[in-house]
């Protein structure tokens, strides 16, 4: 699946969400996910900055922010959405 897919997806259950359509797991999995995000230093306000460094936790690698909205690729099913950081 394509960055754009991943985007679409995540984009699209953040709208179901919104209707109250969105499987109860899918819901939960977000929930956890932004736990993880809340003490980011990646994070300001609703966006992983793109302009901020840290280090992946499970390489040691300096990464960069992705530059999504948080509230929507929480919400993304695909397999190849992950943190930058790697905390999920």
């Amino acid at each position: 699946m394509s960055k754009l897919q991943e985007i679409f997806n995540g984009w699209g259950n953040y709208v179901r969400d919104e209707f109250n359509v969105l499987p109860p797991k899918v819901k939960i999995m977000a929930e956890m996910r932004l736990n993880l995000c809340h003490t980011c230093i990646l994070r300001s306000g609703n966006k992983c900055n793109n302009n901020k460094t840290a280090i992946h936790i499970i390489t040691g690698n300096a990464v960069t922010g992705c530059g999504c909205y948080l509230s929507a690729k929480a919400l993304s099913t695909n397999i190849h959405t992950k943190c930058p950081m790697g905390k999920w």
